[in-house]
C-alpha cells in the first residue's frame, strides 16, 4: 500500500459519497475533521475538489448551529458516531425541517448511535450512509486516522471504540500472515489481540501491504518526548503557533506545509538557531545577488523556480517573524521553559531546579498553563517529583494562580496518567533506568547540528533521543538495550526490512523527524509512521480539559 494508493482510496470514497447527492450542497462537519478535511484537501486542488463535488461552502457542527442563511437546499454532513453528533444532528433538522439531509458516519454508524438515531426520531428523516475513511498520507510515509482528541479517548475516558478503528485500518492495509507483529503498551496489546483473532478468521488478502514488521506503540509508553520542546524548525513551529497535520494558521491565514514543497523539506530538520541566522538570509541573500548577476536569457528560464523559492522563503521568514513575535509577547516564556527543562533532563541540582519551577509559577504574568504542566509533569517522571508536602502546596498554588477549572485536569493528570505525581506516586516508572539502558541522553550538548550522529538531532543541547523510537529500535532489532547498535546493522544486500510503526494516542513531530533520520542515516530498515493524530502537546492539555 502506497501514500497514492492511500490518497485515491480515500479522496475516491468521499467523492463517490458526495456525487450519489447532485447538485449544490452544504457540507457540515464534525467539530474534529478540521485536520482530516485539510488533509484530504492537500495535493488534490485543495479547495477546487470539493467545488468540483457541487460543495458551495463547509462548515462545523457546533453550537451557534449554522443559521439558514448559509445552508443549501441539500446538506451533507460528515461526522463521528457519537451520541453528541445525534442530539446536534436533531436540533439542527428541528431548526431546518425543509431541508434535506444526509449523514455520512466516518468510518461506519456503531449500535449505540443506530439506536439512538431512532430514540431522537431521526432515523427515517435523515438519510445515512458509512463512509470508511481510515488512514491519511499526510506527507511522504506518515499516514493518520486524523483523530482529534484521541489521547484523551484511549487513556482517560478508556474508550475501546478506537482500538476497534485502528484494527480496521490495519485490515485495510492487508498485511500478510507473515508480518510479524509486536505491541508496547496495554491498549496496543489489546488491539494486536483483536487484530489477530479477526485475521485468522479472514481468507488471505488478494493483495497485501509488503512490510516485514508491525510494531504498536502507546502513546503513553513514552511521555517524555512530549513534555520536551523540540529544537529543530519543524518541532519549534508547533511548539509555538501550533501546527495540526501540516496546518499552520498565522494572523488569520491558514498555510500547509506540505513535503511537496522542496524547500521546506530542506530546512524542516534543521536546528532553528542555525536556520535563523544563517540559512535562511544566506538563501534570501542568493535569490536577490543571483538575479544581479544571472544573465536575463537565463534569467527567464528560472524565473519559475527563483518566485517559488522566493515565496517559500517570505513564507518561513513570516512564521519565523510570527514565532519572534509570540515569544516576546508571552515574555519570553518559551526561552525559559527550554532552560528549566533542560536543567531538569540534564539532572540539575534538585534545589534550583525546584527554585526555577517556582518562579515560573510565581511570576507575573505566570507561566501559560499547559508550559507549567509540562514541567511539572517532566520534574515529576525525570525526577521522581517533589515530595508529598511540597506536592500538595504546588496544586494548592495551581489552583489559586489558573482558578480551579484546572482542578479535573490535574485529576487526570495525576490519577488516569500518573505523569504529575509526588515522589513514590509512580513506583513502575524507572526513568533513571530506561536513560541508561536505552541511551536516551547525550550527557552534553550536540557540537555539529548540521551532522547529527544519532536521533537525538532534535535536542541538541540536551542530546536527548525520542524514548518511543528508541524502543521501536530495539522492538525490530536495530539496537540491544544495552545501547550498542547490533553487527546486523552493516549493510547487507537486499531490499531493506520495512517497518510498520503504529501509535495509538498520537505521534509528535520529533519523532517523525527521528524516523527521517533513520530512514536517511542507514539501509536495513525503512519506516513508515501510521497513527491517530500527529499531537501537540497544548492540544493535548486543552482536549483534556475540555473533556472533564
Amino acid at each position: 500500500m502506497t501514500d497514492e494508493v492511500l490518497k485515491a482510496t480515500a479522496t475516491a470514497a468521499l467523492g463517490a459519497a458526495l456525487e450519489a447527492y447532485p447538485g449544490k450542497k452544504t457540507l457540515i462537519a464534525d467539530a474534529s475533521f478540521r485536520a482530516l478535511l485539510d488533509v484530504m484537501a492537500c495535493g488534490v486542488g485543495g479547495k477546487a475538489f470539493f467545488e468540483r463535488q457541487q460543495v458551495s461552502r463547509i462548515l462545523l457542527l457546533e453550537r451557534p448551529l449554522p443559521r439558514a442563511s448559509l445552508l443549501d437546499a441539500c446538506v451533507f454532513l460528515l461526522l463521528r458516531p457519537q451520541a453528541t453528533n445525534v442530539t446536534l444532528l436533531r436540533e439542527l433538522h428541528s431548526a431546518h425541517p425543509s431541508l434535506t439531509m444526509t449523514v455520512a458516519w466516518v468510518p461506519a454508524c456503531s449500535t449505540a448511535v443506530e439506536l439512538e438515531m431512532e430514540r431522537q426520531g431521526l432515523k427515517h428523516l435523515v438519510a445515512e450512509v458509512d463512509l470508511p475513511l481510515y488512514l491519511l498520507p499526510c506527507e511522504e510515509h506518515v499516514w493518520s486516522l486524523c483523530r482529534e482528541n484521541d489521547f484523551q479517548t484511549l487513556f482517560v475516558e478508556k474508550d475501546q471504540s478506537l482500538v476497534t478503528e485502528v484494527v480496521k485500518s490495519l485490515l485495510e492495509l492487508s498485511l500478510t500472515r507473515a508480518t510479524s507483529m509486536q505491541a508496547l503498551g496495554a491498549v496496543a496489546e489489546s488491539a494486536k489481540i483483536l487484530y489477530e483473532s479477526v485475521q485468522s478468521k479472514a481468507p488471505p488478502p488478494a493483495s497485501a501491504a509488503p512490510f516485514d514488521q508491525c510494531i504498536l506503540v502507546d502513546r503513553t509508553e513514552d511521555p517524555i518526548t512530549l513534555l520536551v520542546t523540540p529544537l529543530h524548525y519543524e518541532g519549534l513551529v508547533d511548539a509555538v503557533l501550533g501546527m495540526n497535520h501540516g496546518v499552520v494558521t498565522v494572523n488569520g491565514a491558514k498555510h500547509m506545509l506540505s513535503t511537496n514543497d522542496e524547500f521546506y523539506a530542506s530546512i524542516r530538520d534543521l536546528d532553528f538557531d542555525h536556520l535563523v541566522t544563517s540559512r535562511l538570509p544566506a538563501i534570501a541573500a542568493s535569490l536577490r545577488d543571483g538575479k544581479q548577476l544571472t544573465p536575463a536569457t537565463e534569467l527567464a528560464k528560472k524565473l519559475g523556480s527563483l518566485v517559488q523559492t522566493k515565496q517559500a522563503v517570505s513564507l518561513h521568514l513570516d512564521l519565523v517573524a510570527a514565532m519572534t513575535q509570540v515569544s516576546s509577547d508571552d515574555h519570553k516564556a518559551l526561552k525559559r521553559c527550554v532552560e528549566i527543562e533542560q536543567s531538569i533532563m540534564g539532572l540539575g541540582k534538585p534545589k534550583d531546579i525546584d527554585a526555577m519551577i517556582e518562579e515560573g509559577l510565581l511570576r507575573d504574568p505566570p507561566l501559560e498553563l499547559s508550559k507549567m504542566l509540562k514541567l511539572l509533569c517532566l520534574h515529576a517522571l525525570v525526577l521522581g517529583g517533589p515530595e508529598r508536602k511540597i506536592f500538595d502546596t504546588r496544586q494548592q498554588q495551581l489552583c489559586h494562580t489558573y482558578g480551579h477549572r484546572v482542578l479535573p485536569l490535574l485529576s487526570s493528570l495525576s490519577a488516569s496518567l500518573q505523569w504529575l505525581v509526588p515522589r513514590g506516586g509512580h513506583p513502575d516508572w524507572k526513568w533513571s533506568k530506561l536513560r541508561k539502558s536505552m541511551d536516551l541522553l547525550k550527557g552534553s550538548a550536540i557540537e555539529d547540528v548540521l551532522q547529527p550522529r544519532d536521533i537525538w538531532g532534535m535536542f541538541p543541547t540536551i542530546g536527548y533521543a525520542p524514548l518511543s523510537v528508541r524502543r521501536v529500535q530495539v522492538a525490530c532489532g536495530m539496537r540491544q538495550v544495552s545501547a550498542l547498535p547490533l553487527p546486523a546493522l552493516t549493510p547487507k544486500p537486499g531490499p531493506p526490512q520495512r517497518v510498520l510503526v503504529y501509535y495509538l494516542g498520537g505521534v509528535a513531530y520529533a519523532e517523525l523527524a527521528a524516523y527521517r533520520f533513520l530512514n536517511r542515516s542507514q539501509s536495513q530498515f525503512a519506516f513508515v509512521v501510521a497513527t491517530t493524530s500527529i499531537c501537540n502537546t497544548t492540544r493535548l492539555f486543552q482536549g483534556l480539559m475540555a473533556s472533564q
